[in-house]
């Protein structure tokens, strides 16, 4: 068959390549997907010298020769999907120059490995790998993407405990933050990947703002409280109460009050927590579903992280199935299931134990505030 990008030739599903198939030279478009292919060797595809178009994905391929594809030099898209691929960087990038798709997810290595020479594809638009298998990424593993133009790049990967850490974020992703700075490209991450690239990115440019000093460290409040606004009148009737009527009183951070006018909700989060001696997360069924509380708890374990000491409270008002907190909370499944909390008794006669307990860990001289305003969150 022809089309209008030249001779295309469908060989899928044909049990290739132990039964024949015919590849006119002037082959343009080339579908080998769906055959029993274990290798490519550097005499493959010496014969379709014009070559554009490869589709060798569902097929065994485990070794493919560094030569292979010499000959091939207008070839553009190269799809060797869910094959037996150990690591991206078994591909002779330097004779796939002119890529501009290329699609190795889903191989069976539990690492991804594509080396500096990926540099080397200066017309890829389009690259896709992972697997579902992979549940730890090495540092610098996409170095060699910062100098390219990609407008999409999808990752596919198992739940990453790296993403506890900010820090190991930033680094790990910086490459392809610049890129989507300079080239507004999308990122397509499965499992709890979209929401951590949105919190990267808004944490990136609050880190820019000028207002905000993340080295700060000056306390200034016992507690900054981290809650859903569907939770706000318990907070504001006892939480709040209870600890601002104290003799001598709880200095207390919350957003509707203490947030200052102007700046940025992020950057108000950041530095509302990094001037409180603790964050306490009033963890309810509401608490779990706000985008917001989201970004407080994310924020409130990265200070964990870079100070090495527990800062974080949670206190639990109400019951929370299991099944209800959605996967980017699997560092709160963790905890709760690790660590103690707090649990709001409706029995009025053991919230006075509760109130002492919750006191003697705010316990802490800290200076008059200096945060005004009353904007929401």
């Amino acid at each position: 068959m022809t089309v209008d990008g030249g001779l295309v030739v469908n060989c899928s599903a044909q049990n290739y390549p132990n039964t024949s198939c015919l590849i006119p030279p002037t082959t343009a478009t080339l579908d080998l997907s769906h055959n029993n292919i274990e290798k490519i060797e550097e005499q493959d595809f010496t014969e379709v010298k014009g070559l554009r178009k490869l589709y060798l994905q569902f097929n065994q391929i485990s070794f493919i020769d560094h030569r292979a594809f010499e000959d091939n030099p207008e070839l553009e898209y190269l799809d060797i999907s869910n094959n037996y691929l150990l690591e991206g960087s078994v591909l002779p990038f330097k004779n796939l120059v002119a890529l501009n798709y290329l699609d190795i997810s889903n191989n069976i290595g539990d690492k991804i490995q594509l080396g500096p020479q990926v540099s080397l594809l200066k017309h890829l638009q389009v690259l896709k790998l992972g697997n579902p298998q992979i549940i730890s990424l090495g540092k610098n593993i996409f170095q060699g993407l910062g100098s390219l133009h990609l407008k999409e790049f999808h990752l596919i990967t198992g739940d990453l405990d790296e993403f506890t850490s900010l820090e190991f974020m930033v680094e790990f992703f910086k490459p392809l933050i610049e890129v989507s700075i300079v080239n507004a490209s999308v990122f397509y991450i499965p499992y709890n990947g979209p929401w951590y690239i949105k919190t990267i990115w808004i944490w990136i440019r609050a880190k820019k703002a000028p207002d905000i000093d993340l080295g700060e460290r000056n306390l200034e409040y016992h507690a900054f409280l981290s809650y859903s606004e569907q939770d706000s009148t318990w907070v504001m009737n006892n939480l709040l109460k209870q600890l601002e009527s104290d003799d001598p009183p709880y200095r207390i951070c919350i957003h509707e009050r203490d947030f200052t006018p102007g700046k940025a909700i992020i950057a108000n989060i950041i530095d509302c927590i990094s001037k409180s001696y603790k964050t306490v997360f009033v963890l309810s069924k509401n608490f779990v579903q706000s985008e917001w509380c989201h970004y407080e708890f994310f924020l409130a374990q990265h200070r964990v992280f870079e100070e090495r000491r527990d800062s974080l409270i949670l206190l639990l008002l109400e019951p929370i199935p299991a099944n209800s907190i959605p996967d980017r909370f699997c560092k709160l499944r963790k905890m709760m299931n690790k660590s103690t909390y707090l649990e709001w008794p409706p029995d009025e006669a053991c919230q006075s134990m509760f109130w002492k307990r919750l006191k003697a860990v705010l316990n802490l001289e800290v200076k008059a505030p200096s945060l005004q305003g009353n904007p929401g969150k």
